[in-house]
């Protein structure tokens, strides 16, 4: 009964914000088909994606050899395994966008017009929940007008009328603003004085940044950097492997994968400027780089570039596997435990509970700081019902006096613990690293 958001953002129409809602169908719809507990999602991820996976080698015809190859990447890859075990929704999109691929494939070779429109569906929901996914929405537009001729040229103007329409709708009325607070057009208005140098430069650091994903994915498996590497390397390949058209009928699918994940990282340089972000983002699309590349028809070329991934993959699978973070055996945290236990009888204590009416009575702000990211675990004590709003440092600082939420989460190692304090606002309790405050 609170609102789930990102700075305290809500959206018109129910508890939601921040991503489209339209992003958790396939959850919703097996949770009411099977019910829903702490575990569901790490089920229904993998279901949803062993079904994805189980249509692309359908619709494909992929062979044993292809098949046991792309299990061997899948399996090497550590971030594939931490998305897929974890509440996260990429793998929903990593899912769509793999049978999205996998129809594209087909329309190549056998050129029907199901394949076409199993395209624009998906392509679709995924414009729908993420817009820049948009640009898949050219590939079956082109299909459909050189399958069926120029007079499809509007109807294909239509559908993506359609999906930005329904884009905005969704986004304005079921979730809050999200991507324009990422947004920074310093580099276009740099670009619009006419000095090329200066913008140039001013995106240098982000370069920069980028590449140093990259070299901390070699050296300690970051898992943000690990992908950026292997979107870009499958992107390379299925490049090198379209430049021969006649020897492979899906050249047009693979300059579709390469030009959206370049335009993925074009925006991420130019426009949102965070390459963690950026990372996640590209994290379905180095998914399908690795089955797009396994699904290759068998030659020495093959082999070689997916001896080449799997190589890279192994790098990272063991430099992280010596860093005690992502790759860490899963055991009882009785710390943990014992500190929300000690928040359940706090809220007890205090009477803090979900009222019967949506607001920000029923909300917690959990302030996001480095200096105690991981206390967040300590709100699986909050009161069901009751909703948690992550907010930036800065945000909670500006806004002191004028927070919306009833209830603020803060670092007490961070220095908005003490400005807090400072405020005279009720501090319900606190543990080594987490304190709670009662704002009204």
């Amino acid at each position: 009964m609170g609102y789930f958001g990102y700075n305290e953002s809500s959206a018109l129409y129910g508890s939601f914000a921040t991503w489209n809602p339209l992003l958790f169908l396939p959850w919703v719809v097996l949770g009411v088909l099977f019910g829903w507990n702490y575990v569901s999602v790490l089920i229904f991820n993998i279901v949803i994606f062993s079904i994805s996976l189980a249509l692309f080698i359908f619709v494909t015809k992929m062979e044993w050899k292809n098949i046991i190859l792309a299990l061997i990447l899948l399996s090497l890859f550590p971030s594939f395994s931490i998305h897929l075990l974890s509440g996260l929704p990429e793998t929903i999109v990593a899912s769509a966008l793999i049978v999205y691929f996998a129809y594209a494939m087909k329309a190549s070779k056998d050129k029907d017009i199901g394949s076409v429109g199993a395209m624009f569906v998906l392509s679709s929901f995924l414009t729908i929940c993420r817009p820049f996914m948009i640009v898949l929405v050219l590939l079956p537009s082109l299909w459909l007008i050189k399958l069926k001729g120029k007079k499809m040229i509007g109807i294909s103007f239509l559908i993506v009328a359609f999906n930005c329409v329904s884009y905005f709708i969704c986004n304005k009325l079921f979730a809050s603003e999200y991507y324009a607070s990422l947004f920074n057009v310093d580099f276009f208005k740099i670009l619009g004085t006419g000095n090329l140098s200066w913008a140039f430069w001013s995106i240098v650091p982000y370069i920069k940044e980028i590449l140093n994903f990259i070299k901390e994915a070699f050296l300690s498996g970051l898992t943000s950097g690990t992908q950026w590497t292997v979107a870009m390397l499958t992107a390379f390949i299925l490049l090198v492997y379209s430049v021969k058209r006649k020897e492979n009928n899906c050249w047009v699918v693979n300059i579709t994968f390469v030009t959206t994940v370049f335009a993925l990282i074009g925006a991420t340089v130019l426009v949102t400027q965070k390459v963690s972000e950026g990372g996640r983002h590209l994290y379905a699309f180095s998914i399908v780089g690795l089955i797009m590349c396994s699904s290759n028809k068998w030659s020495i070329k093959t082999v070689i570039s997916n001896g080449l991934i799997a190589a890279v993959l192994v790098v990272f699978l063991c430099n992280g596997a010596l860093v005690p973070t992502d790759y860490d055996i899963p055991k009882a945290n009785y710390d943990l435990e014992e500190k929300i236990e000690y928040w359940e009888n706090i809220f007890a204590e205090n009477d803090v509970k979900a009222t019967e009416k949506l607001g920000w009575d029923n909300t917690i702000a959990w302030v996001f700081t480095a200096e105690g990211f991981e206390v967040y675990k300590e709100l699986y004590a909050v009161p069901e019902g009751m909703a948690i709003n992550c907010c930036l440092s800065g945000y909670a600082s500006e806004n002191i006096k004028t927070m919306k939420s009833k209830y603020v989460a803060i670092s007490t190692e961070s220095d908005l613990y003490e400005l807090y304090k400072d405020e005279g606002y009720i501090e319900l309790g606190r543990t080594e690293m987490l304190a709670i405050f009662q704002l009204y």
